[in-house]
């Protein structure tokens, strides 16, 4: 059962702080600016990380793997060279390392005070949040701060490589899983994903480890063959009911930080701010997917059609490619109570199926491609798009099996698939198709970018502040992890 953010965070901290069990009152001094009670911080850890997730980045970079392109040259145009970045990328800099990374820090420091053999639930659940903003933060920037980020003695942290910066994580996500024990404490009212479940925790933690070793298979296999194979044996995330996410409700105060953007400046609709690109709406067509109807709107606007080389563009009430109007993104995919999904079963069973078609693990690789699907399209169940099961059957039975294709066909299909289950998810999308270049992409005519957009500018602030900062790269320049 997911637990829902339903009060402004300042109220959430207040009832938090006032009603924590005692096993988890770890401060010895209340006033001690260095402990604090572990469902008061959790929480702001978990909203700061979503709200960089969802109002900064879920927002701004969909062009980037262009998931859709903005219908006018101001949102995260992908034609404008990024020139939004400064703003953007210093905002999601500043809260990743101060609001996340710090405060999930602290909250691991103040846990190991503790009396041990009762910890070690808290610490791991600070670790595996604490492994994600860390992959968030490489896959914008590349080489970032790791190993002196946040040790709160050093000032000007050095940069670490992103093959090292991977490799940790996967280290410290295989400790979190392994401290995950029934008898210690754990972070309960203050966990807005699991409610201390401690079971999806590790499945959520061994997923997220799955995903960050196949980034590093794409370099170095065998290095991490064995760590898959052992993964892909479970527990992972295997439906949507289990997926990591912070959900967000219908009522003022609690909506979804990127559906609130358009009720601030759109009267909550979109007025053709984010229509189709041609790469996700024509791969989506071709297979007749179910997922058309519930990722697309249309816009009635007959004067609005795409800019560049993207908009494929439709009659009212078609996806047949013809007339004046442009297929915009759906109310169902931007709304008020939209999740934000952390982690989820239909990227790792999708990744499941491909680490066993490459022989990086054993298993049934058509299963875990037809739940990686499942798990994608039951996502939107409850809402007014939901597919019914019939449906999704039919959809799975019309791709044929993987077995029937080659090595090469059934590698795509689920690589496909891949990228059609991350629409929503951006940050994951864009870094699984740096990985996989599936589908192909082009810089549209007009971009002031040569090729497709692989990492974003450091902050001119973090830059000009610490002289370990590297030299800029160009933003098409591939990250380590690429081929």
């Amino acid at each position: 059962m997911k637990k829902y953010l339903h009060l402004p965070l300042v109220a959430v901290l207040f009832l938090f702080g006032t009603s924590c069990d005692d096993q988890l009152d770890i401060n010895e001094n209340p006033l001690a600016a260095t402990q604090v009670d572990a469902n008061l911080l959790f929480p702001e850890i978990l909203v700061n990380f979503s709200n960089i997730r969802e109002s900064e980045l879920d927002a701004r970079i969909g062009t980037i793997p262009q998931y859709y392109e903005p219908a006018f040259g101001v949102i995260g145009d992908y034609a404008l060279g990024l020139r939004s970045n400064t703003f953007l990328m210093g905002n999601v800099w500043s809260n990743i390392y101060t609001n996340v990374l710090k405060n999930s820090g602290l909250l691991e420091r103040t846990a190991l005070e503790a009396e041990p053999g009762t910890r070690n639930n808290i610490i791991a659940q600070a670790k595996i949040i604490n492994g994600l903003a860390y992959w968030q933060a490489t896959m914008l920037w590349e080489d970032v701060p790791y190993t002196e980020a946040v040790d709160f003695v050093t000032q000007l942290p050095k940069f670490d490589s992103q093959e090292s910066i991977l490799r940790n994580i996967a280290a410290d996500l295989a400790t979190a899983v392994s401290l995950i024990d029934e008898g210690s404490a754990k972070i309960e009212s203050g966990d807005l994903v699991y409610d201390g479940d401690m079971d999806l925790w590790r499945r959520a933690g061994n997923s997220l480890r799955m995903k960050i070793l196949m980034y590093i298979a794409n370099k170095d296999e065998g290095s991490v063959s064995g760590d898959i194979a052992a993964l892909a044996a479970g527990p992972l995330l295997e439906t949507a009911d289990q997926n990591a996410q912070l959900s967000y409700l219908d009522a003022p105060g609690n909506y979804n930080p990127y559906w609130n953007i358009l009720n601030n400046f759109a009267n909550g609709v979109n007025p053709t701010w984010y229509i189709a690109s041609e790469a996700s709406f024509n791969l989506i067509s071709s297979l007749d997917d179910p997922r058309l109807s519930v990722y697309y709107d249309e816009s009635e606007d007959a004067a609005t059609v795409g800019t560049g080389d993207f908009g494929p563009v439709s009659s009212p009430g078609t996806f047949n490619g013809f007339g004046r109007t442009a297929a915009i993104l759906s109310s169902t995919l931007i709304r008020p109570d939209r999740p934000d999904t952390y982690i989820v079963a239909s990227e790792t069973q999708l990744l499941k199926a491909e680490a066993i078609l490459r022989g990086l693990a054993s298993g049934d690789a058509q299963a875990a491609f037809e739940a990686g699907i499942r798990a994608s399209i039951n996502e939107y169940d409850g809402t007014d798009r939901e597919v019914a099961d019939s449906e999704v059957s039919a959809y799975i039975e019309s791709l044929g099996s993987l077995d029937s294709k080659s090595d090469n066909a059934a590698l795509l299909a689920v690589r496909q698939q891949l990228y059609i289950a991350n629409f929503e998810r951006l940050p994951d999308g864009w870094s699984e198709w740096r990985r996989t270049k599936v589908p192909t992409l082009q810089a549209p005519s007009g971009s002031q970018v040569s090729g497709v957009v692989r990492r974003f500018f450091y902050p001119p602030d973090e830059v000009g502040a610490n002289t370990n900062a590297p030299s800029p790269k160009a933003l098409d320049a591939p990250m380590w992890y690429e081929n």
